[in-house]
């Protein structure tokens, strides 16, 4: 259900912000190219129960411009941190989400109140639990020290990790479309970019020790407006003519790894193509691939749960779902 709602919301979000002749086409393959935002609604995890919240705060922040609207996107980021500690480092992010070029830091002050605010009822309630977090952060440390030292658990076997955080085309959307973003900022003499580059750095730290591409799923809205903006750059670059065929292409580009995957291969020609992941990359969350995202989804769907936890989640769900 968080999930779901996360990628409404987000979609909504996105094609409102879309200043192109096709906003939801726009947005639908910025969408696309984050996989892990629909994988991570398949199994229990905290990152996706916190993941509606921080959308529903971008909806408030950028459909207006007040104080109501900035403190209660924070205090909505502040219920997303008391899901899961991570979510503090989006909240620079998310402070330049909510300060439009051209208008005061009213907003931006809101929102850090909001969050602030959030926290200190968590504190006084007892939902934010400092001893805890200190024996939680220990066994993260002590797992990730733990893998670091067996075998094939080294900085490349990370980098993969982190390059499947993305689908192929989230890539060509980053690599090739934020210098169209950057150029497109300095030729507006917006110093606002560098700002912005600041605030994205707390974010990058859990890249660092990744795991599993869910450690920077609370990144990930940013990135697809990024992905927005270097879409519309691109077509300012090309000439009118060629939009159509552009966006075709991308589209294509986008859907084809749901059901069609790639293998990196030590041997020539270096790609193995298949359906499914012939050689996928192991992370803490189970498997994954360079597309053949359906039929790994499905695969992530069919695990039976394994921890305490986890075993409560289905029958909890039935409770709710039932009254």
């Amino acid at each position: 259900v968080a999930g779901a709602i996360t990628l409404g919301l987000l979609l909504w979000w996105l094609w409102r912000e879309g200043r192109s002749s096709t906003p939801l086409l726009t947005a639908m393959l910025a969408l696309l190219a984050a996989p892990e935002l629909w994988y991570s609604a398949l199994y229990f995890n905290s990152t996706i129960l916190g993941m509606p919240l921080l959308a529903g705060a971008l909806l408030l922040v950028r459909g207006g411009n007040g104080l109501a609207r900035g403190a209660v996107a924070g205090l909505l980021a502040g219920a997303a941190i008391l899901m899961r500690l991570d979510f503090i480092l989006i909240c620079p992010l998310l402070a330049m989400t909510a300060w439009p070029k051209g208008k005061g830091l009213h907003q931006p002050i809101a929102v850090a109140a909001g969050v602030v605010a959030a926290l200190l009822i968590g504190f006084a309630s007892g939902l934010l639990d400092l001893a805890q977090i200190m024996q939680v952060q220990a066994a993260s440390s002590a797992e990730i020290r733990d893998r670091a030292g067996q075998y094939g658990w080294d900085f490349a076997a990370k980098l993969f990790v982190a390059s499947i955080s993305l689908s192929p085309v989230g890539w060509l959307f980053l690599i090739a479309g934020t210098p169209l973003v950057l150029l497109h900022a300095l030729r507006r003499r917006d110093g606002r970019a560098i700002l912005w580059a600041i605030a994205t750095l707390p974010a990058l730290y859990p890249i660092l020790s990744i795991l599993s591409p869910k450690y920077v799923l609370p990144l990930i809205p940013f990135l697809l407006l990024l992905f927005v903006r270097a879409q519309e750059q691109a077509m300012v670059c090309l000439a009118k003519r060629l939009h159509g065929f552009t966006r075709a292409v991308l589209a294509v580009a986008a859907l084809a790894p749901i059901v069609l995957s790639v293998s990196l291969d030590r041997q020539a020609p270096f790609l193995l193509p298949r359906l499914a992941p012939v050689k996928p990359v192991g992370t803490h969350d189970g498997p994954r691939g360079y597309g053949g995202y359906l039929w790994q989804m499905m695969a992530t769907d069919a695990v039976e749960p394994s921890l305490g936890q986890q075993g409560s989640a289905p029958p909890l769900a039935e409770q709710l779902l039932s009254g």
